[in-house]
């Protein structure tokens, strides 16, 4: 049905139907709201079972499941609340930024769990001899400052953040800030709550995993309890950092650090430098040169475009040298795409699987027809003036360029996203 109300062929001049049908966003967006669940249980997953292993002890009585499962509802508590009180204030959850907040609140929440836990375990022998209510008291006289000063150091970061003008920034900067808020509410109450039943079941030697079953204590020499608390006094994440601290004094292992920060630092760098202005659904036969004249008029916004890189011009250029047969549009992208002044433009083509992977002097056609494909041209914008305004000016620019270039060409979708975006989404 669409296909017939996207055919023009027949219509007065000057007639355009766009058609809209309810169903088509869920279409769309079943699949992908399902991907990012499965993503998001998966995730959730690998850090419980992290959890459990940081938290608790190799036997019956000493593993914490339940606290876990506490810890990790805390976050999912924040994370329900951070998202209820913001859509009722009016800012809404659409970004593909905000598709990170789970897994950024899921950290936050941890490390306020294991600061709890560690200075849980860090008490000085007296405060150990105290009551359950006392030892808790000077728990969370040391852990409160600590994950109250994070987490307000946080929420006022993201704070300032949230009075950005750019809109996705400011609503995912308010979500996050919220966010970090309840779940350091949920933390020191909900979590702590479950741990003092944790601590009741561990002093009555109850099994982790199904407490009603008391675990008998095996009587051991003194030599054993010695090793015994040797080896408790030692988590695996403290011997893994002293492994790591005693390592750290050699001079090799100074400069690989330093190496593979500024490796790091540079190729975040790189990527924040291009824009890409994604493209499917064009009919190349028929729009290549039209596509073109746009190109190089987004080119010729000089005051903002410091340079373009696209396929399509090279590939003119290439045609023109070669002197190739009419009517091989498809073989001569794949014969361009092989060739020394085509190589460097083959990561653009994009697949739900990767890279596309193109056979030389063979047929293209079926990726350009298929709607699971993408291809993608990039610029890089002139260093502007640090006014926020201006910036925003300039990004508009372009969009309006590319909804322009929708107009022209049939059944186009063309969009200018940042890489990580748009791969994120994809």
């Amino acid at each position: 049905m669409l296909d017939i109300l996207l055919n023009d062929t027949g219509l007065p001049e000057g007639l355009k139907i766009s058609p809209h049908v309810s169903r088509s966003f869920f279409d769309i967006a079943g699949p992908t709201i399902l991907g990012d669940v499965k993503i998001l249980g998966i995730g959730y997953s690998i850090v419980f079972f992290y959890v459990l292993l940081m938290l608790g002890k190799f036997d019956w009585v000493g593993v914490r499941v339940y606290l876990a499962i506490a810890g990790i509802i805390s976050v999912v508590f924040g994370i329900v609340f951070s998202i209820g009180i913001c859509s009722a204030m009016g800012f809404f959850f659409w970004s593909p930024m905000h598709s990170i907040l789970p897994f950024l609140l899921l950290g936050i929440g941890i490390d306020d769990m294991f600061i709890i836990i560690q200075c849980w375990n860090t008490l000085n022998p007296y405060e150990k001899a105290s009551s359950s209510v006392d030892k808790f008291g000077y728990t969370m006289r040391h852990a409160g400052v600590a994950i109250t000063v994070t987490s307000l150091t946080d929420i006022v970061a993201f704070g300032i953040g949230g009075t950005s003008e750019l809109p996705a920034l400011r609503s995912f900067c308010i979500f996050s800030a919220v966010g970090i808020a309840a779940i350091y509410y949920f933390q020191v109450t909900f979590f702590v709550a479950w741990m003092v039943f944790d601590e009741k079941r561990i002093s009555s030697g109850r099994n982790g995993c199904c407490p009603c079953i008391e675990v008998k204590k095996v009587k051991k020499n003194t030599e054993e309890i010695m090793e015994d608390m040797e080896v408790e006094s030692l988590s695996i994440m403290s011997k893994i950092f002293r492994f790591y601290a005693s390592h750290l004094k050699f001079k090799p292992v100074k400069f690989l650090i330093i190496l593979i920060t500024m490796g790091f630092t540079s190729l975040g760098a790189y990527g924040g430098f291009f824009v890409n202005v994604y493209v499917y659904e064009v009919d190349l036969s028929v729009d290549l040169m039209e596509l073109e004249r746009i190109i190089r008029a987004i080119e010729s916004q000089s005051d903002i475009i410091d340079s373009v890189n696209s396929w399509t011009t090279n590939y003119i250029k290439y045609v023109d040298t070669h002197g190739l047969a009419e009517g091989t549009l498809y073989e001569r992208i794949t014969q361009f795409l092989h060739s020394p002044m085509g190589l460097q433009y083959k990561r653009n083509f994009l697949t739900v699987n990767g890279t596309a992977d193109f056979d030389c002097g063979k047929s293209s056609t079926g990726f350009f027809n298929s709607n699971e494909s993408i291809w993608y041209f990039n610029f890089n914008y002139k260093v502007l003036e640090s006014d926020s305004k201006i910036k925003i000016s300039a990004m508009n620019r372009i969009k309006r360029y590319t909804q322009f270039c929708k107009s022209y060409i049939q059944r186009a979708d063309i969009s200018p996203e940042s890489r990580l975006l748009h791969v994120g989404n994809r």
